[in-house]
C-alpha cells in the first residue's frame, strides 16, 4: 500500500515537470519563432549602416506626408514605395532555426560587421530593435526566401523566412532618385537642342519627325529613341558647384511630352577638371547632378548630331 501510494507520489510529480517542461519548450521555441515584432506605425526613424558605403551610417526619419533620407549635407524625399517595402519585413521577422552561434560562422552568412547591414529603429529617441541583417537566399524550387539575422551584440545567427535581406539597403544611393526622364518615350513630340550658340529642333509629324522641313531617318530616330528609355542615371555628384552653372554649361536639350505643360529640361556642363567632365542635370530631378561615364549618358542625350549624318 505504502508503494502504490509512494509510485503515485511519483507519477503526480513526473506529471508536474512534464508539464512544466513542455511549457517551457514551447513559450522557448515561440520566442524563437518571433525575432520581432513591431508595429510599423510607431516607427519614426532608421539609422542603417550599409555594407556598399563601408557601414557609414545614414537615417531615414518620418515627416508628416513623407520619409526623408539624410546623410551628413544631403536630404532627400524617399520613394515611399521602397521605404513601404523595408517597412513591411520589419512588422514581423520569424525564424525556425539557428544556424550559427560563434562569431566564427558569421562570415558565410554575410553577418560580420563588415559585410553585414546594420539596422537600427526607432520610436522617437527610443531604440527598438537593433540587428545585422546578412546574406539573402532565394530557393528557385520552392520559391521560398531566407535572409539571415543576428542581434548586435548576440552571436546566434537566425534563418528567417522573410525578404528582408532583398529590400535592407545596401547602400545610400538604395533611397535616391535616378530620373533623368519621364518613362513615357512614345510621348516625346518635340526635342530641341541647344549649343555652341546654335539650335536644332526635332519635331514628331504625321509623316514622321521633322527637322528643318527634312523628315529625319526614321531608323536613326527610332534607335535614339530606344536609347532614351534606357536612361537613368548612374554616378551621383555631390559636390558640383552650382555658381558655376552659366560658365560651365555645354549644351541644354528640351524634350517636350504631349501630355505635360512644360518640358523636361536636361543641362549638361563640361568640367573638364574631372575625370568624367560631363555633368547632367534633369529639371524633374532637381535635387540631383549625374556624371556621365561608362554608361553614354551624355552620349546617348545629346547625340542628335548624329541623326543628320
Amino acid at each position: 500500500m505504502k508503494n502504490k501510494h509512494l509510485l503515485a507520489i511519483f507519477l503526480g510529480l513526473l506529471f508536474v515537470f512534464l508539464t512544466a517542461q513542455f511549457l517551457f519548450e514551447k513559450k522557448a521555441r515561440r520566442f524563437e519563432l518571433d525575432l520581432v515584432q513591431l508595429d510599423t506605425s510607431a516607427i519614426t526613424s532608421l539609422k542603417i549602416y550599409p555594407k556598399e558605403d563601408q557601414q557609414v551610417p545614414f537615417s531615414l526619419e518620418r515627416e508628416a506626408q513623407f520619409w526623408a533620407a539624410s546623410k551628413e549635407n544631403i536630404t532627400f524625399q524617399v520613394n515611399p514605395t521602397k521605404v513601404h517595402a523595408l517597412l513591411v519585413q520589419l512588422s514581423r521577422i520569424s525564424s525556425d532555426s539557428i544556424v550559427a552561434k560563434e562569431a566564427t560562422d558569421w562570415a558565410k552568412f554575410e553577418i560580420t560587421p563588415e559585410l553585414g547591414i546594420r539596422i537600427q529603429v526607432y520610436s522617437g529617441k527610443k531604440m527598438l530593435e537593433d540587428f545585422y541583417v546578412g546574406r539573402f537566399d532565394v530557393d528557385l524550387n520552392t520559391q521560398q526566401f531566407t535572409s539571415y539575422l543576428r542581434f548586435t551584440g548576440a552571436k546566434e545567427v537566425y534563418a528567417t523566412r522573410s525578404e528582408l535581406g532583398k529590400y535592407a539597403p545596401k547602400s545610400f544611393t538604395t533611397y535616391r532618385n535616378r530620373s533623368i526622364l519621364y518613362p513615357e518615350i512614345s510621348a516625346i513630340e518635340q526635342i530641341t537642342l541647344q549649343s555652341g550658340g546654335e539650335e536644332k529642333s526635332f519635331n514628331k509629324t504625321s509623316v514622321g519627325w521633322v527637322h528643318n522641313k527634312e523628315v529625319v531617318d526614321s531608323l536613326k530616330m527610332t534607335n535614339y529613341l530606344n536609347q532614351l528609355e534606357k536612361v537613368v542615371g548612374a554616378n551621383f555628384v555631390d559636390n558640383f558647384d552650382e555658381v558655376r552653372q552659366s560658365e560651365l554649361l555645354y549644351g541644354t536639350l528640351h524634350l517636350a511630352y504631349s501630355h505635360l505643360p512644360d518640358p523636361v529640361v536636361i543641362k549638361a556642363y563640361r568640367d573638364s577638371s574631372r575625370t568624367l567632365p560631363f555633368i547632367l542635370h534633369a529639371s524633374i530631378n532637381k535635387d540631383s547632378y549625374f556624371s556621365s561615364g561608362e554608361d553614354g549618358m551624355f552620349e546617348t542625350l545629346f547625340g542628335l548630331e548624329d541623326l543628320l549624318d
